[in-house]
């Protein structure tokens, strides 16, 4: 019984470990059902620096629904779809967080308090273009990151549509491309330790129409649709994923009226390069324009990352169950 205990103990030492690193370094971050972390975006809290983004919640805000209201993910003890309560055993502490599953995209903490059930906590840029732009920097700390996955949109800008370019990650026109207008990058910043200063970092274009859409779909140009665009760095392609993961749901109320509320999802690759490195943090810089019918203002509600062990928690955990292995075929062997 014993020699039992000590290698469950030896095991689930190793699981333990295998995740206790992946909680990153703000308050809220939260490790989902999936595996992959959701990252705290609690303003004052998770150590998050910004530029003209100012914290506040999608339902009501003026900046984006001008008094008006719509259904979103829920987050709150009432939730009872799209919600990690309605699709795990694992409920998050009552008004403080609710995992968001949309279909075919990572999971999402979206943030809201116990007096407004119907709420999502966001930032919104408000940038005045390339002599005055806005950036936030959230902290993350995390080894070994695969991907990083956003929800991002913008109030209301260009449309660009035509061909993405590939060449600097979709951050250059290049020739035959039409995606002139990325007023927006999003950088993956990484370093040898999880609180270290960047080495080095990899950005990509946040290309509206392309890679995400207006959050309404009336706000100053087409919001239907998103698309997928292919990067190449060090002779690897790599695929950005993007998507509608909510909505459309009608606004009701104000001058925004009867138009659809969208959220987007995108999923950004981390290089082969990068993956056995630490993400220290994740920065959005918008220079888009605030002109009325123009503004490419972001939309940031929510962010997710999915980790891989680090290789001594990897070992600890195979050492674990490798001991279980040769303890069941000796007690196989004492048997025969």
């Amino acid at each position: 019984m014993a020699r039992t205990l000590a290698i469950l103990t030896i095991t689930l030492t190793g699981i333990t470990s295998m995740y206790a690193g992946s909680l990153g370094i703000n308050p809220s971050d939260y490790l989902n059902p999936d595996g992959s972390v959701s990252i705290g975006l609690m303003p004052t809290v998770d150590g998050i620096t910004t530029t003209l983004f100012n914290a506040g919640k999608l339902q009501n805000q003026a900046t984006v629904l001008n008094g008006g209201t719509t259904p979103l993910p829920q987050t709150s003890t009432s939730c009872a779809a799209n919600c990690q309560g309605g699709q795990t055993a694992t409920t998050p502490a009552p008004g403080t967080e609710t995992i968001f599953k949309p279909a075919s995209a990572p999971e999402f903490s979206l943030l809201g308090d116990s007096v407004d059930t119907n709420s999502v906590q966001d930032w919104i840029s408000t940038s005045s273009g390339t002599t005055s732009p806005s950036t936030i920097t959230i902290p993350v700390g995390i080894f070994g990151v695969a991907d990083v996955s956003t929800m991002l949109n913008t109030v209301g800008g260009l449309t660009t549509g035509g061909t993405v370019c590939t060449t600097g990650n979709g951050l250059n026109a290049g020739t035959g491309c039409t995606n002139t207008a990325a007023y927006a990058y999003i950088t993956l910043n990484f370093s040898t330790t999880a609180a270290g200063a960047t080495l080095q970092s990899e950005t990509f274009a946040l290309i509206n129409g392309m890679t995400q859409a207006n959050i309404l779909d009336g706000a100053g140009g087409t919001a239907s649709s998103v698309n997928n665009y292919t990067v190449s760095y060090l002779g690897q392609n790599y695929v950005v994923d993007a998507g509608l993961v909510w909505g459309p749901n009608t606004v009701t109320g104000s001058a925004n009226g009867n138009e659809s509320f969208l959220l987007d999802a995108q999923e950004f690759p981390v290089f082969e390069q990068f993956q056995s490195l630490y993400l220290t943090s994740v920065s959005i810089t918008d220079t888009g324009s605030a002109n009325p019918g123009s503004s490419n203002h972001e939309v940031l509600s929510a962010v997710s990352i999915t980790p891989t062990p680090e290789p001594s928690t990897l070992l600890l955990l195979g050492a674990g169950l490798a001991v279980i292995g040769v303890s069941r075929f000796r007690a196989k062997s004492v048997k025969a």
